[in-house]
């Protein structure tokens, strides 16, 4: 065995995208610029969203109910008062998009108690990620966003303000294709799909927050 450029022999990585890595390296507040840098690249916050970004809720697949297997959650708030919800799914799911769609809805009408105003629920935004499996049949982009708006952006209530902002992303590894789309969000995808070290030790590169991904990921590699 040869010895690599960190310094460890033989040693193998990780896929960042399975339920221990992905947990300890976007569910850790010791890693609160990795999640915050991933979320940015998909929602695009504001600059004081971005300073501001809570880690309320960690779980995997066996602390989440039986029909909720190969699943990481994260859940977030912001300072806005945003909420977050961001999955992994690992496993298959044919059922996929209507779990997204009642899974969402369940966090939604979990905020209120009998006899709550509407008007008291916070925006929550969805951010569902898929290993190797389809969620929005149909569509050949690795992201989605769906809002709950007609066609001519017509809201369908005000009960929530800025309704815009109320939404889920799908995103689908298996769609991305192999030439880089020059975002953000392109690079963090490549970066949970690779399995080979010398592909992540590239990726470092492109930016700050990857590089500190890629390194906590070898560490956590080194322990296992």
């Amino acid at each position: 065995m040869s010895e690599n450029n960190t310094g460890n022999v033989g040693l193998k990585i990780l896929q960042p995208k399975v339920d221990v890595a992905f947990k300890r390296l976007f569910g850790d507040e010791r890693n609160i610029g990795i999640i915050t840098d991933f979320v940015n690249s998909v929602l695009t916050l504001s600059e004081d969203e971005y300073k501001m970004v809570t880690i309320e809720d960690v779980r995997l697949e066996g602390e989440i109910s039986a029909d909720r297997l190969g699943v990481v959650y994260v859940k977030l708030t912001l300072r806005s008062g945003k909420v977050i919800f961001v999955e992994m799914w690992m496993m298959k799911r044919v059922d996929a998009p209507e779990k997204a769609v009642l899974y969402y809805h369940s966090q939604l009408v979990s905020q209120l108690e009998s006899g709550d105003d509407y008007y008291k629920l916070k925006k929550i935004i969805s951010i569902a990620i898929s290993a190797d499996f389809e969620i929005t049949k149909g569509s050949p982009e690795y992201h989605n966003t769906f809002q709950w708006m007609s066609d001519d952006g017509v809201k369908l209530s005000d009960a929530i303000p800025d309704m815009t902002e109320t939404e889920i992303h799908t995103l689908e590894l298996h769609k991305l294709p192999e030439q880089s789309d020059g975002t953000a969000i392109y690079d963090w995808l490549r970066f949970l799909k690779m399995e080979r070290e010398e592909e992540f030790d590239i990726l470092a590169d492109r930016s700050k927050a990857i590089k500190e991904a890629v390194d906590e990921l070898k560490r956590l590699s080194q322990e296992k």
